[in-house]
């Protein structure tokens, strides 16, 4: 099959097949296409290609079977805000920003995932995804579930221990939250966006102080901008292992003051 009209069509199919991990010699045998001329507008389309066969997905397949360390709470957290879980098609997947292309690397090394991060023009981008139904249904005991934006709900003790419960928030801010210092250079802003009822509970357990949650379109804010906010910040990411580069900078004049 050359590049026509009917190659195009079946081409997104494609990428996202090898995306998943499958290799080119068994797309081409499946799909009836030529394995060189899909290896050369995958790379024009920013994807590493790897020639590996039968590449192994994910490395542990029940490392989210239970919450029991740093890493695992953030990158729960984290998936809590970007991640993407397919209920159908056990894809799970994470998509950021051109800059946060060493954190995506953080979450591919974590999962020990030999999936191809892949480049997205249009949305300038890179995204990581691959198929697992064990990861895919442990994601959605833990809460992260598919369809996500308007019924999250915040974990329970069960889902994320209380002392590991720091690390999942932080990894959710990472994700889908604001830092900033205010003009005055001495305090922060933090704001947080989710569901009217994950706000709640999280601001209920990390003993935040009660503010109103004001709702943006579909979605719910909440947003602390004072003094006291630089203990909530400092709290959640000195001593941290893991976190977002380009958030922790941000504290760095309080963090070395600790």
């Amino acid at each position: 099959m050359s590049r026509s009209k009917k190659y195009m069509e079946l081409y997104p199919i494609l990428k996202q097949e090898y995306l998943d991990g499958k290799s080119l010699t068994k797309i081409g045998k499946e799909y009836k296409v030529d394995r060189g001329i899909l290896s050369k507008n995958l790379k024009s389309d920013g994807v590493i290609v790897d020639n590996k066969q039968n590449l192994v997905r994910v490395k542990d397949e029940f490392i989210f079977s239970s919450i029991d360390s740093e890493e695992k709470a953030y990158w729960l957290g984290f998936l809590y805000a970007d991640g993407y879980v397919s209920y159908s098609k056990n894809r799970i997947e994470l998509a950021l920003q051109k800059r946060d292309l060493e954190h995506i690397k953080k979450f591919k090394q974590f999962m020990g995932c030999s999936n191809n991060i892949f480049f997205n023009k249009k949305t300038n981008s890179y995204k990581i995804s691959f198929k697992s139904q064990q990861v895919k249904q442990d994601l959605i005991n833990l809460g992260c579930v598919p369809r996500k934006s308007l019924i999250l709900k915040f974990p329970s003790q069960e889902q994320v221990p209380k002392d590991l419960c720091k690390h999942f928030v932080r990894g959710y801010i990472d994700g889908d939250g604001y830092i900033g210092r205010k003009q005055n250079g001495i305090s922060y802003r933090l704001s947080i966006l989710g569901t009217k009822e994950f706000l709640e509970v999280l601001v209920e357990t990390m003993q935040y102080k009660k503010l109103s949650i004001r709702k943006i379109d579909n979605i719910y804010c909440i947003e602390w901008s004072a003094r006291y906010v630089e203990e909530y910040l400092v709290n959640l990411y000195f001593g941290a292992h893991i976190f977002l580069e380009r958030k922790k900078e941000i504290l760095m004049p309080s963090l070395i003051k600790r």
